[in-house]
């Protein structure tokens, strides 16, 4: 599982800097810092959206060992900023971002 979140974990980094990069291809609005700092770990995708007010674009999606693990990935409301949820079994496991 360790091997799996550090790949996951890698991919969410290299799909931040690529979108950064790409511009704005993501669907739906933008996230805040504010709201950013609402969503906890454990929380699901859902929930996720729900304070985004956009369910953002899956990155990847990946399932094994019992597990599915997705990348999602929602503009932040600054000119370049990006942010990367990793959801595990649909759960919030890793989040990060760039305002």
């Amino acid at each position: 599982m360790k091997r799996i979140l550090a790949v996951a974990t890698s991919v969410a980094i290299a799909a931040s800097f690529q979108a950064s990069t790409a511009g704005p291809a993501l669907a739906g609005g933008c996230v805040s810092s504010k709201e950013f700092s609402k969503v906890k770990t454990g929380m699901s995708v859902k929930t996720v959206a729900k304070i985004f007010g956009t369910n953002g674009s899956v990155m990847s999606k990946t399932e094994g060992f019992g597990s599915v693990v997705v990348i999602r990935q929602y503009k932040a409301c600054t000119t370049f900023g990006v942010v990367t949820i990793l959801f595990t079994d649909n759960k919030l496991d890793t989040k990060s971002a760039v305002f």
